[in-house]
């Protein structure tokens, strides 16, 4: 057997089993987890993918009710094609008459109606749930194809094992919810960056122009998802703002430190016009399709965006007086961010080992480091490397998570949780090679 084969297979039967251990929490006791009142208003929303992609119906009054415009439409897209693919299409038609069902209770969590029965609603939530487990397995999946790139492959396992045993990723991949969803696209984002960036130092116009359209795609589908979904196209152009900067520092320095080589100084021109046509290209792709996914826009997409930002707004501030858990100044979203992510409780997985909060400690030495390596790296060779898009990924995901979030509501943390175990695995793959180094010298 040739060498790259056998590579190849063993690489395969890896992330067969890897993938296997990453799914098995999101699968197991999924139709036992408590009930979830907003599973409800998901089921219900369903009617959105058979009114987009099954009646085709792009003028309907129910595109102006409460739900199409306080939700964006993605999520509502996905519960439908999970019902389809799940062979419970018939039920979406049913589930438009669901009366409001209880917060969190594992009894009976909801109202009798004569439109369906308990038996179909509990098989049409448990398929729903699977496939929102099915996204969360994927995101696993991901955060290890992510660190397998940018560092090892140990740290790929490490950090998403860490995610898969999440408690906070446990829950909500384990609701008929789309924030499974939203954090697989706001993970592929920093994945597909990578492809880009890759494709820019290898000097291949076309190639990063094809994922800078990916990239557009990808933003469209997080943008369409929740409205924090706006981080991934943040992300991206922050990064493209950074390689663009750092590319004018070196074409304006050129003439002093390579005289009379042309031939360099075009090549940084063209590099300069790939990432902003790059830039360009995603935004128009990204726009453009979120609109087309969302007939509420069709008419006037601006007012439109308006209209459901302000709408979400004014449901928003009612949440948080009815709550009780509304979080409004800048002190209280810090501690909240890092007490729930980062400090022993519901959020974390590892908890305290003599009083020390391991996960913040794996999370702090882990981001240190690689801010060092990040930064030797850019005082050597004047540019940055991939590790920058994890660096930004994590600035921009914290920072837009604390200036945004508004309760104290477990899935408003989600974002920040791939974040989190990035560093820890960091930390504990290079701790790991630091061993086997060590009893290697032995």
């Amino acid at each position: 057997m040739r060498p790259v084969v056998e590579k190849w297979i063993k690489e395969f039967i890896l992330i067969a089993i890897l993938y296997a251990i990453l799914l098995a929490p999101f699968i197991a006791t999924l139709k036992f987890s408590q009930f979830h009142g907003d599973e409800n208003a998901w089921l219900y929303c369903s009617k959105y993918f058979k009114l987009f992609f099954i009646d085709r119906d792009f003028h309907s009054n129910e595109w102006q009710d409460y739900y199409a415009i306080d939700q964006l439409p993605v999520g509502k897209y996905l519960v439908g094609l999970a019902l389809v693919i799940g062979g419970h299409g018939n039920a979406i038609e049913k589930l438009r008459h669901l009366g409001p069902w209880g917060f969190l209770e594992s009894g009976p969590w909801h109202t009798v109606n004569p439109y369906i029965s308990s038996v179909e609603l509990v098989e049409a939530l448990y398929v729903v749930r699977l496939a929102m487990a099915l996204f969360g397995g994927f995101t696993c999946f991901l955060v290890y194809w992510i660190c397998k790139k940018i560092f090892d492959r140990k740290t790929g396992i490490f950090a998403s094992l860490l995610l898969a045993y999440n408690p906070l990723m446990l829950f909500c991949s384990r609701k008929a919810m789309p924030d499974a969803p939203l954090l697989f696209f706001l993970t592929a984002n920093v994945l597909i960056m990578i492809f880009f960036y890759d494709a820019i130092r290898q000097r291949k116009t076309l190639k990063t122009l094809v994922f800078a359209i990916i990239l557009g795609i990808n933003a469209a589908l997080a943008m369409g998802t929740k409205f924090n979904g706006v981080l991934a196209a943040i992300i991206f152009a922050s990064f493209c703002i950074l390689i663009f900067s750092l590319k004018v520092y070196e074409y304006k320095r050129m003439p002093d430190i390579l005289p009379g080589l042309a031939v360099n100084k075009s090549r940084v021109s063209k590099e300069m016009k790939t990432i902003g046509w790059s830039l360009c290209l995603s935004g128009i792709v990204a726009l453009s399709l979120f609109i087309l996914i969302n007939p509420y826009l069709y008419g006037n997409p601006v007012h439109g965006m308006v209209t459901m930002i302000k709408h979400r707004m004014t449901t928003v501030h009612s949440e948080q007086e009815v709550s009780g858990l509304s979080l409004t100044t800048a002190d209280q979203k810090v501690f909240f961010v890092i007490a729930m992510t980062l400090l022993p409780g519901k959020g974390v997985l590892l908890g305290n080992i003599f009083k020390i909060p391991i996960d913040l400690m794996l999370f702090v030495s882990g981001l240190i480091l690689l801010l060092d390596t990040e930064r030797k790296h850019l005082l050597k060779y004047r540019t940055v490397s991939p590790r920058s898009i994890i660096l930004l990924w994590i600035l921009i995901t914290f920072a837009g998570t604390i200036a945004w979030i508004p309760m104290d509501w477990g899935r408003y943390y989600l974002p920040l949780v791939p974040c989190i175990v990035t560093m820890s695995g960091y930390i504990l793959g290079r701790a790991l090679s630091r061993s086997f180094q060590l009893i290697g010298l032995r």
